[in-house]
């Protein structure tokens, strides 16, 4: 797994906007220590959604 993440730079960050339906758009981030760090902008859709509902998925597609 390791391996795999250390080839990606950004992920497809999923949240719910406010009727709860799916939004998803690019996010970078950061792993280390075993945990992703994400770079949140205040003024992202991602961000908002996330200050409402703070359900979150992240997903990671290799080549």
């Amino acid at each position: 797994m390791k391996e795999f993440i250390a080839t990606i730079q950004t992920a497809i960050i999923g949240t719910l906007d406010t009727h709860n339906h799916p939004f998803s758009s690019y996010a970078p981030y950061v792993y280390d220590t075993n945990r992703f760090y994400v770079y949140l902008s205040d003024i992202a859709t991602h961000a908002k959604n996330l200050q409402r509902n703070t359900k979150v998925s992240l997903f990671f597609c290799g080549r």
